[in-house]
């Protein structure tokens, strides 16, 4: 990962584009760009898009990117999870899923007595399986087929205690979307990122990004599988 990159998106991307460019959330376009549009978007990196979540909401075709792949709880979904826990030990207390696919964390979640519980996903498939697949989440928890920006901004300030995700979700969300800002906006006390230290489109210093916004770094550790 470079230095430069992590410059460009935490210092260099203007956010104010954002809700002048995205008017609506057309999860149904194709996920391909063409030649000149992958010009077009190395050229202005800051241009606010969609295009790197939208093979996740329709993955039939996507290799890799099924709900079938994401039902079990593995060795780092549990290490997140321990964390969300040990953060959060008023079962009242309101939890957020960012990218909660077929539901697996929540329905987890559920079953250690948790009822507060939200998440959203873009994937269209994942969220029609949740019944089938977690049937105790379909009354249990509120979950929402949104891409994680819309969801983000109409959600209230301080309305969950707790906000966690697997990285790769907010790894898609580009850097001209306050992402931070956002998050620490509607969480009150805790947020818990499970984050991959090279190989995503929108590296960024997130230490400082959530240290602009009053949250400080109270445990860190490097999982590795």
């Amino acid at each position: 990962m470079s230095l430069f990159s992590k410059i460009k998106h935490t210092f260099l991307t203007p956010k104010f584009l954002w809700k002048a460019v995205i008017r609506n959330y057309d999860l149904s376009k194709n996920s391909e760009r063409n030649f000149f549009e992958r010009i077009l978007f190395r050229v202005f990196w800051f241009w606010p898009t969609l295009y790197p979540a939208l093979s996740w909401s329709n993955t039939q075709d996507s290799e890799g990117q099924g709900f079938e792949n994401f039902v079990e709880i593995t060795d780092d979904v549990q290490c997140l999870l321990n964390e969300v826990v040990r953060c959060t030990p008023d079962l009242d207390s309101r939890i957020f899923d960012i990218g909660c696919n077929v539901g697996r964390c929540l329905n987890y979640l559920h079953h250690l007595g948790y009822r507060n519980l939200y998440g959203v996903d873009i994937g269209r498939e994942a969220i029609e399986n949740i019944p089938n697949i977690f049937p105790d989440l379909q009354d249990n928890a509120h979950i929402e087929l949104k891409t994680v920006q819309e969801y983000l901004l109409k959600t209230d300030d301080c309305f969950y205690t707790t906000t966690y995700t697997m990285g790769a979700t907010v790894e898609l969300i580009p850097s001209s979307f306050p992402l931070i800002k956002e998050i620490t906006r509607i969480t009150s006390k805790y947020v818990c990122f499970m984050i991959s230290y090279n190989g995503h489109l929108y590296p960024r210093f997130w230490e400082y990004e959530f240290s602009r916004h009053s949250f400080i770094l109270v445990k860190k550790f490097m999982y590795s599988l």
